[in-house]
C-alpha cells in the first residue's frame, strides 16, 4: 500500500517508509533540459527591445522579473488544475454506472492506494499506481477496468498542448534523451509517456489485462477560469518505450 501526501507531494510505502519517486519526476530525467535563467534573460532583452520600439521607453525588465512572472502563472495554473481534478473526482464518485466505482482511501488529509493493484472490474478515480522494483508511483486521473482492458482518462488543463516539435532551420528538433531519443520532445509526448507508464504499472500487477484506450482530455476555460469545453486526444501505445526506459534505469 502506498501513502500519498499532497504537501509536499510525496509517495511512500506504508509500513516500510520506502520513498517512491513520482512518475512525472522520474520522466523528467529523459526530457530536454531547459536553462530557465538563461531563457528568462534572453526573453527580457527581446521584450525590452520590442517595447522600446513600440513606446520609445525601455521597461528594463530582467531575467529575475520574468522568472517570477512565469512562476506566478504556473502556480495559478496548478491551482486551477487541482480545482478541476477535485471536481471531476467528486462528479465520478456521485455518478451511477454499471461498474462499481472504487474511491481512494482518505484519512487525515492523506490518500492511500489500494492494498494491491490487482484490480477487479470497476472505475477508479485518482488511482495511485506504482512499480516497486524501481520505486516509482503516480496517480492516474480515471482508470476503468472492463472486459479485460485497462482504460485511462487523464485531464490536462494547460493553456496549450503541442504534439509537433519546433523544427529549426537545419531540420533538427528537441528529443527525449536515450533510450527514447527517437521520440520528439513536446508537451503531448510527455503526457503520452506518463499515461503509458501508468498503464504499464497496472498491467505489471495484472498480466491478464490488456492495455486499452488511453485518452488525454484537454480542458478549456473561459475568462472566469470556468471550464467551457474539452478536446479528447487518443494516446498512442508506447509500452515498448516504457520498457526501454525501465530497463535502462535498472542497469
Amino acid at each position: 500500500m502506498i501513502l500519498y501526501r499532497d504537501i509536499p507531494h510525496t509517495y511512500e510505502e506504508v509500513g516500510t517508509g520506502k520513498k517512491f519517486t513520482s512518475a512525472t519526476t522520474f520522466l523528467k530525467q529523459f526530457e530536454t533540459q531547459i536553462d530557465w535563467a538563461d531563457k528568462a534573460e534572453k526573453y527580457s532583452k527581446k521584450y525590452n527591445r520590442e517595447q522600446k520600439k513600440l513606446t520609445g521607453e525601455n521597461p528594463k525588465t530582467d531575467g529575475a522579473y520574468w522568472q517570477a512572472v512565469w512562476k506566478a502563472k504556473a502556480d495559478a495554473a496548478c491551482a486551477k488544475g487541482t480545482k478541476y481534478h477535485e471536481a471531476q473526482e467528486r462528479k465520478t464518485l456521485e455518478s451511477e454506472s454499471h461498474l462499481p466505482i472504487v474511491p481512494s482511501l482518505l484519512e487525515n488529509d492523506e490518500k492511500f492506494s489500494p492494498e494491491t493493484l490487482k484490480l477487479q472490474e470497476g472505475i477508479y478515480p485518482e488511482l495511485i499506481v506504482w512499480i516497486n522494483s524501481v520505486g516509482i508511483a503516480g496517480q492516474a486521473d480515471l482508470v476503468t477496468i472492463e472486459d479485460g482492458m485497462i482504460k485511462i482518462l487523464d485531464y490536462k488543463t494547460n493553456a496549450k498542448l503541442t504534439a509537433e516539435p519546433y523544427i529549426r532551420w537545419d531540420g533538427s528538433f528537441d528529443r527525449f534523451s536515450a533510450p527514447i531519443n527517437h521520440v520528439p520532445y513536446t508537451t503531448m509526448h510527455k503526457y503520452y509517456l506518463q499515461l503509458n507508464l501508468y498503464a504499464y504499472a497496472i498491467k505489471l500487477h495484472n498480466p491478464n489485462l490488456s492495455v486499452g484506450e488511453m485518452t488525454i482530455r484537454h480542458v478549456s476555460f473561459d475568462e472566469n477560469d470556468e471550464p467551457n469545453g474539452h478536446t479528447d486526444h487518443i494516446v498512442p501505445n508506447m509500452q515498448d518505450e516504457i520498457k526501454d526506459i525501465l530497463n535502462y534505469v535498472s542497469f
